[in-house]
Formats: structure tokens, C-alpha cells, sequence
């Protein structure tokens, strides 16, 4: 049996080793990106605080009612690339809520985040530790921000082979 170097890390390693090497990448000296680009508009920055500030939020105790004043009336979210859209804030929280409960932790581990006009990008881990069970999810959110809150709401689960 073939022993694997990442099979011995923990997931706040993986994180680790990933700031490291997302901060360590090679930067090409004939780039033609703008500056602007490269550290954003004020107008993606907020966007980028806002979905920043909405990760942080999941911290136990859940509030869900603070985590769904992130989120515009008529939002989408789709929990994963093959679940169905589902439309509406309370139609949003409401499931979150009986699924989860009241955890002992909880917490989003945000690895990286980029936004390009109206649409902010987050790469994470969540991490919830229920009665009966632990919940750990990596994956990528893309959120598009209307009017300073969260219109839509996509997960995109990366799954390791």
C-alpha cells in the first residue's frame, strides 16, 4: 500500500499549504491586468466584504435570521451542481435551519476569494459538528450581489479522488 504525504494532513494544512502556494505563485512581469483589476473596484471590494462578513456569520450559535439579511428576498441558491434552484429567502433558510439545527461549531474556513464586477468567487471548507454527526464541506461559492445583498447563490463541491 502506497503511503501519500497528503493522506497524513489535516485540513487546516491543506489550508495552510494552499495560502502558501496561492501567495508563493509565479507573477508574470509582462501581465497587461490593470492595477485596478488586480486589487479591485470599491465597488468589488464591498462585494468581496459582503460575502466576506456573510461567511463569517456562520459561527455557533447560528443565527440563521443574521445569515438571512445576507441574502436579497428573491434570491436563488443552489446547494450543489446537481441540486434544484430554490427561490426566496425563508424558502432558503428554513431547510439550512432543520438541517443543522443547533451545532456545537461551526465555522467557514475561506481559503480564497476574487470578485469581477457584481460576481464574488470563494473558494472554502464549511464545518459544522452536530449531535449525531460532523458535516465537512470543501467547495467553491459564486455569489452575484445586487443592491448590497446576495440575488444568487451557487455551491460547487470539489470533490478529492
Amino acid at each position: 500500500m502506497r503511503s501519500d504525504a497528503w493522506s497524513d494532513l489535516n485540513a487546516s494544512d491543506v489550508v495552510s499549504l494552499w495560502q502558501a502556494r496561492w501567495q508563493a505563485r509565479p507573477r508574470c512581469s509582462r501581465c497587461q491586468v490593470s492595477r485596478r483589476r488586480r486589487s479591485g473596484t470599491d465597488a468589488e471590494k464591498a462585494n468581496v466584504k459582503i460575502v466576506n462578513d456573510r461567511c463569517a456569520a456562520w459561527t455557533a450559535p447560528l443565527d440563521f435570521d443574521r445569515v438571512a439579511r445576507f441574502l436579497a428576498d428573491d434570491c436563488t441558491f443552489r446547494a450543489s451542481e446537481t441540486a434544484a434552484p430554490v427561490k426566496g429567502r425563508q424558502a432558503i433558510v428554513d431547510p439550512l435551519r432543520k438541517m443543522l439545527g443547533s451545532p456545537s461549531k461551526a465555522r467557514f474556513d475561506v481559503v480564497q476569494t476574487f470578485a469581477r464586477g457584481p460576481i464574488v468567487v470563494n473558494e472554502r471548507f464549511d464545518r459544522f459538528t452536530l449531535p449525531t454527526r460532523e458535516i465537512n464541506w470543501s467547495g467553491v461559492g459564486v455569489f452575484c450581489l445586487r443592491n448590497g445583498v446576495i440575488a444568487e447563490w451557487s455551491d460547487f463541491t470539489i470533490r478529492i479522488a
